[in-house]
């Protein structure tokens, strides 16, 4: 198996950026060419394609992470003031 290197890293990067793209469409229900764009402009993107960074090594999940805004953990936050509480 040959080594990655900063002349080869270009082979494996549009298998990442496939799956990246696979998963923005079906999460956030985008375009293709949208996903692509956020992809290739994302600080991500830049980082993945310096092999000193060694992101190649990163699986999708972890790299999809880092290019999606972060959610909830399915709890919903309330605007609730002190006087709000004490009616109850």
């Amino acid at each position: 198996m040959s080594e990655i290197t900063q002349n080869n890293l270009y082979l494996i990067l549009p298998f990442k950026v496939s799956r990246l793209v696979d998963m923005l469409c079906a999460d956030e229900h985008i375009s293709k060419i949208e996903a692509i764009r956020r992809v290739y402009s994302s600080a991500m993107y830049k980082e993945l394609e310096q092999e000193s960074t060694k992101r190649w090594h990163e699986g999708p999940a972890s790299l999809y992470q880092t290019i999606t805004p972060p959610r909830g953990c399915g709890r919903q936050i309330l605007d609730v003031k002190p006087d709000d509480i004490l009616k109850f």
